[in-house]
């Protein structure tokens, strides 16, 4: 029981920081909403792009930096070097290295759902998952590069699952709130119903 409160307090304090980045994320997005608008207003943009979108997109934009910024930008240049390609190698080491197990699983969390909300191919968990894994190679790659981080395969496993967790919670969503809505409006074609005289 001590250990998994270890647990919890290390994930809670490590999330801090990535936390203390979303008002960076904030402002661009609002950056991003100011620009739409703009060349809405000016007619550069023909076709109306709906709330829910600029919200969707404002969200996403968020986490995008959010991301860049505790992946790739939080830590000095040359400060971590190394690559470990054996699997699940970090697990039970330390309180700290489970942790950043559990972390990178929360990470990609939401690129699952925000993915899975755009584009309908992502609603397709084989395009998602390829997705994410080619993402998270890159990611690890420009680490490696950069020295920002070290590359590890469980990195790349770990983003994969939280990415593949965030879809799958996301579809589960949308597949009840269309079976609610069907239950609420059965019929699609009000023509199509007997009519009584």
């Amino acid at each position: 029981m001590t250990a998994l409160k270890e647990l919890i307090s290390t994930i809670t304090t490590d999330l801090l920081t990535p936390i203390s980045y979303i008002p960076y994320g904030i402002l661009i997005a609002f950056f991003y909403v100011g620009i739409v608008k703009l060349l809405e207003r000016l007619g550069f943009i023909k076709k109306h792009i709906s709330n829910h979108k600029i919200i969707m997109n404002f969200g996403f934009i968020t986490y995008i930096i959010v991301m860049i910024i505790t992946a790739l930008l939080s830590r000095e240049a040359g400060s971590r070097t190394g690559i470990n390609l054996s699997i699940f190698s970090i697990l039970c080491v330390s309180t700290g290295e489970n942790a950043s197990f559990i972390e990178n699983i929360i990470m990609f969390f939401p690129m699952g759902l925000f993915l899975t909300e755009r584009s309908a191919i992502f609603k397709k968990t084989g395009y998602l998952t390829m997705f994410s894994i080619s993402l998270s190679i890159f990611l690890e790659l420009l680490q490696l590069i950069t020295q920002r981080g070290y590359c590890q395969i469980d990195d790349v496993i770990t983003n994969t699952i939280g990415a593949v967790l965030g879809h799958l919670t996301f579809m589960m969503i949308y597949k009840l709130y269309k079976n609610k809505k069907k239950k609420l409006y059965p019929v699609k074609n009000i023509s199509a119903l007997p009519v009584r005289i």
